[in-house]
């Protein structure tokens, strides 16, 4: 309920803003990414490593306001999935029936984006560079699967309840509009918060996605 409240929120401020003239620039921007999770253990250090790669979608709004010829303020909200993959080993003992049924683990997300945007060109296809901060909000979850004796069990639930549902993190992207209308735009985003922490353990994530976006402020205006 909370998600949609948020979404209505921006929609409409889009909306608004757009007739007031407040941004320059909106429209969509939809791709995939790729994820993981660096597990450090603080005892065993020798354990502590990179999990395995998971792809994921993603896709939001955006707005843009010129501070300059060069310079713009780009904000962003909308859904991103994260996740790893959890190469866990089974050994069976005594006959036991287990076997692992999904090593994928899912993180599914809300983003907000505040970034520069620096484009100190103007071609046709243009190249620019960002850089800000993340904010995600975890909503929902799943994790590796195993099936044991007929029966299937999550794995790691009990950790991820524990996790922090709010996390900041750094953007540096790059990117190329196409005739003011089309971009494509490569991010990454490392965390700076940690997405869990104990005496045992610190869980941080790193993400970087490939997007192709649509300026939809360009065709209104061109009908105007």
């Amino acid at each position: 309920m909370k998600i949609k409240i948020m979404l209505l929120i921006f929609v409409n401020l889009i909306n608004i803003t757009a007739k007031s003239q407040l941004i320059d620039k909106y429209g969509i921007e939809i791709g995939i990414n790729q994820s993981n999770q660096y597990w450090n253990y603080k005892k065993l250090s020798s354990l502590s490593n990179w999990q395995g790669n998971k792809i994921g979608i993603v896709g939001n709004l955006f707005l843009e306001k010129n501070v300059n010829n060069y310079l713009y303020l780009k904000s962003s909200f909308g859904y991103i999935q994260k996740g790893y993959y959890n190469d866990i080993k089974i050994t069976p003992i005594n006959g036991e029936d287990i076997h692992i049924k999904d090593n994928n683990v899912y993180f599914q997300n809300m983003l907000m984006d505040l970034s520069l945007k620096l484009q100190p060109f103007k071609l046709n296809i243009n190249p620019y560079f960002l850089i800000g901060i993340r904010s995600d909000y975890l909503f929902k979850y799943k994790g590796a699967i195993i099936v044991y004796n007929g029966e299937e069990q999550e794995i790691d639930r009990d950790l991820y309840d524990k996790y922090n549902k709010f996390n900041v993190g750094g953007i540096i992207g790059v990117g190329f509009t196409i005739r003011k209308t089309f971009s494509i735009e490569f991010i990454y985003n490392p965390n700076i918060t940690k997405n869990y922490n104990s005496d045992f353990i610190s869980i941080k994530e790193r993400c970087f996605s490939l997007t192709l976006g649509l300026n939809i402020s360009n065709f209104i205006r061109k009908e105007e």
